[in-house]
């Protein structure tokens, strides 16, 4: 059968590429430095946050920020409320009437006409009213340790970096849905630092992002990205590697991490993917694309494999051999990643959200052709 033939010849090659690009991963995962945070450190600091409709967190937020063991004479919190219809902004206003010594800044936007990148102006307005030399970027649903901003900026004055990306953990509790997206996500932030470690920027999450004020100035990034409504960290992240190439650094310290919520409703988490996807034709980056193919292409190949299998015994191996071995070199990427976030029991849920997550991934690349969304009570494009 030529179908069969040609199909096992494509499967091997695609897992052989595979292969050699996560264990690839693996290797920088490994070899990148988990730096320690110096004692003196004398960079000022503008953490800029951008809410909207979040009253169930910020509060949590602030308070985690606030506890910062960073000299609170270099540190300045600037919350851009982005026309949230609930309770936020007296959320943080109470905040603020409670710890006078913490010096937060509260920025009103107002909702006049429609934005068509209403998050990438929140962080504009925050950073153009900031003062720090270093633009620290988190969500309002974040949490994290003490020693948060010190392990940023201890990274930032060691390496002279241009940008820090440094590590996001989802939380979870036990319901396989969060605990399944918390497995996917240690695969996203670990390709993310192990790229870095070649230099090769792959991806980030504005959850935990640092670059100087003035190169968000000099790379203009949201400018040439406004008429997307999401990825403010993505575009900021290229802009940065093509004015300063190889200038990005990844902050692999445990001291680093920010926590965030799992989705816990499928319309939300549906909601977000097409958020994520909608922007990837625009990053105009060959690397991207060749990872974001290699990744699409494999997983569709699973998809196909089982649905010929239901029809014809003779796709049976051909399935085996590419469920068992990206499963393989999966487990393997993962060892050392989930061990970082000391996260390795999720690695029992592996093998089953193979199949799970190859039809997730064949359905969620038509959301790149996705024209529409809603969040945060928006419709955006």
């Amino acid at each position: 059968m030529m179908l069969f033939d040609a199909f096992f010849i494509i499967s091997i090659s695609l897992l052989f590429v595979y292969a050699f690009v996560f264990l690839w991963y693996a290797y920088g995962w490994t070899k990148l430095n988990s730096p320690t945070t110096s004692v003196s450190l004398s960079t000022s600091v503008s953490v800029v946050v951008a809410v909207r409709n979040e009253e169930k967190n910020t509060s949590k937020l602030l308070d985690c920020i606030s506890k910062q063991d960073y000299p609170i004479g270099l540190l300045e919190i600037i919350v851009v409320d982005d026309s949230s219809t609930d309770r936020t902004v007296e959320t943080i206003k109470e905040f603020q009437e409670k710890n006078h010594s913490v010096n937060i800044v509260l920025l009103l936007l107002e909702n006049t006409s429609p934005n068509p990148s209403p998050k990438k102006r929140a962080i504009a307005e925050g950073i153009k009213s900031s003062k720090g030399k270093l633009i620290i970027t988190t969500d309002g649903d974040c949490e994290m340790g003490n020693k948060w901003i010190s392990s940023v900026v201890s990274c930032y004055e060691k390496t002279s970096g241009k940008m820090i990306v440094s590590p996001v953990s989802l939380s979870s509790t036990k319901h396989f849905f969060e605990q399944a997206q918390s497995l996917e996500f240690l695969s996203l932030i670990g390709s993310s630092g192990a790229s870095l470690y070649f230099k090769k920027p792959l991806m980030c999450n504005g959850a935990n992002l640092a670059y100087e004020r003035s190169v968000f100035f000099e790379t203009g990034a949201f400018e040439n990205s406004k008429n997307r409504a999401s990825g403010d960290d993505m575009f900021m992240m290229l802009a940065v590697d093509k004015k300063y190439p190889g200038q990005i650094v990844f902050n692999k310290s445990e001291q680093a991490i920010v926590t965030t919520a799992a989705c816990n409703r499928l319309s939300i988490f549906i909601a977000q993917r097409k958020r994520w996807a909608s922007k990837s034709l625009q990053y105009k980056n060959g690397y991207i694309y060749l990872i974001s193919a290699l990744v699409y292409t494999i997983n569709i190949s699973i998809t196909i494999s089982v649905v010929f299998s239901i029809f014809y015994n003779r796709f049976v191996p051909a399935f085996l051999f590419l469920f068992i071995g990206k499963s393989l070199i999966d487990f393997i990427f993962l060892i050392p990643v989930s061990s970082f976030f000391n996260k390795k029991p999720l690695l029992i849920f592996l093998l089953p959200m193979q199949l799970i997550y190859a039809l997730y991934v064949s359905v969620a690349g038509l959301f790149a052709f996705s024209n529409n969304y809603y969040w945060k009570g928006r419709q955006l494009k």
